[in-house]
């Protein structure tokens, strides 16, 4: 498969709530309760409105996977995961206000339990290196495959290595072990 850029963007989208959180369908939450299961629920933090709704799109289908908040500002997340308490935050490199690495070392201090996954254009080591040693539980290179978002969000979060199309053969050394 050739990779697929995905550039997307980031804001507020139809048919979320006044501040911003998007609610599953009452069919897909009684879903997911019939099967003993509980959805994922994700913070996206991008400045980019056309990369936000690339994500939003991709993880649409995805029935375990609910999306409770953007943020276009790095300084804007922090406050967001601590009211919104998401399972996850995709996080990008590069924010307006305060950059990708400066934010997730705020959400480990303030916010331990939850997860980050650097999503990102960089596939270079230093960068990939650098998310690790701050503390990300995943990275995820934006030429990944939009079909492939959720499982690699979701193998993030379970611990195993995702290696996106075009991301570098994970090491232990890239991955800061």
């Amino acid at each position: 498969r050739e990779p697929t850029e995905v550039w997307v963007g980031l804001d507020l989208f139809p048919g979320k709530t006044e501040k911003g959180v998007e609610t599953l369908s009452v069919d897909r939450q009684l879903h997911l309760r019939e099967r003993g299961l509980r959805a994922m629920k994700i913070l996206i933090a991008d400045d980019h409105r056309l990369m936000v709704e690339g994500i939003r799109r991709a993880l649409e289908p995805a029935e375990d996977i609910e999306i409770v908040g953007e943020a276009s500002l790095g300084s804007q997340v922090v406050p967001l995961a601590r009211r919104l308490n998401p399972d996850v935050v995709l996080l990008d490199m590069r924010m307006p206000q305060m950059d990708g690495l400066t934010c997730l070392d705020q959400l480990k201090k303030h916010c331990p339990k939850i997860k980050v996954i650097v999503l990102s254009v960089f596939s270079d080591p230093e960068h990939i290196q650098a998310a690790f040693s701050h503390g990300a539980s995943g990275y995820i290179v934006k030429s990944v495959n939009p079909i492939d978002l959720p499982s690699a969000i979701r193998q993030a979060v379970e611990g195993t290595v995702y290696n996106a199309i075009g991301f570098p053969e994970a090491t232990e050394e890239s991955i800061g072990k």
